[in-house]
């Protein structure tokens, strides 16, 4: 094992001695494992180490590589899977920069394997805190034009962050592939979904999960519900969970509403 790999397992390691509940833990040796894959083979933006408590986590940072720069964009991938992730994630945080976004991908808790799809609903508020960091990371950088996108169960964590955190200061959000069944009783995407009242853009593929499809009809009367104006939804024909052979579409669908909602730019201290 390379000495970068124990250095980052051992950075996370007093977050996973000091839990008292490894089930209710995020799996920080697999995190670690991730990290060490990808340090070294980053070609858009640098890594970022931010701190979670006693442990960090690994973010990637790319900054905004045009003359008309318009906020930060940080990104929440899905289960089980980290901040370059091959599908939706790497394509939207590569590219989003060219267009004036600079993007902070994020490490989200990654569960046991044992504890299954279950042990995810365990590590939400260690999501919030993760979250929270990266909102204070792009403000250090005089970004305060700040959104949200989260695939899968980023998605769904993303909505709980900005339904539950009431300083949050994301001024939009964007869910790409939110499942709207009823999953868990304070992690259920409708109920979060009623307490959002910033700009929202709920996009979903037409081949998607179908928890994903289903759904798609109560989670604009969710927005109904919540009184959000600033409520859309974008079906992408063709588009499967992950937007394979559609992440050229999902990327001009993506940043052309930010441009339109939340115009803004890069302000330096």
């Amino acid at each position: 094992m390379k000495y970068r790999s124990l250095g980052a397992i051992f950075a996370l390691l007093p977050g996973l001695m000091t839990a008292s509940n490894l089930a209710a833990a995020p799996d920080l040796l697999r995190e670690a494992r991730f990290a060490d894959e990808l340090v070294d083979n980053i070609v858009t933006g640098d890594p970022e180490w931010l701190k979670n408590g006693d442990s960090r986590f690994l973010s990637i940072f790319a900054e905004v590589d045009n003359d008309r720069p318009q906020g930060g964009v940080i990104l929440l991938h899905g289960m089980g899977a980290h901040p370059d992730w091959a599908t939706v994630i790497h394509p939207l945080r590569s590219a989003l920069p060219k267009h004036g976004w600079a993007t902070l991908s994020v490490q989200m808790p990654v569960a046991h394997r044992s504890d299954g799809f279950e042990g995810y609903f365990d590590l939400f508020e260690d999501a919030t805190t993760r979250i929270t960091a990266a909102v204070e990371f792009l403000e250090s950088r005089g970004i305060r034009n700040i959104a949200l996108i989260g695939h899968s169960m980023g998605a769904l964590m993303g909505s709980f962050f900005v339904a539950e955190s009431p300083e949050h200061r994301i001024k939009a959000l964007i869910t790409i592939g939110l499942n709207g069944r009823e999953t868990h009783s304070e992690r259920n995407a409708l109920r979060l979904i009623e307490k959002i009242n910033i700009p929202m853009l709920d996009i979903y593929g037409s081949e998607d999960l179908p928890g994903v499809q289903s759904t798609h009809r109560a989670r604009a009367t969710a927005a109904r519900k919540a009184g959000n104006k600033d409520y859309r939804q974008l079906k992408i024909l063709g588009a499967d969970h992950f937007f394979n052979y559609h992440e050229e579409q999902l990327l001009i669908r993506t940043r052309s509403w930010l441009h339109k909602t939340i115009p803004g730019k890069v302000v330096r201290k």
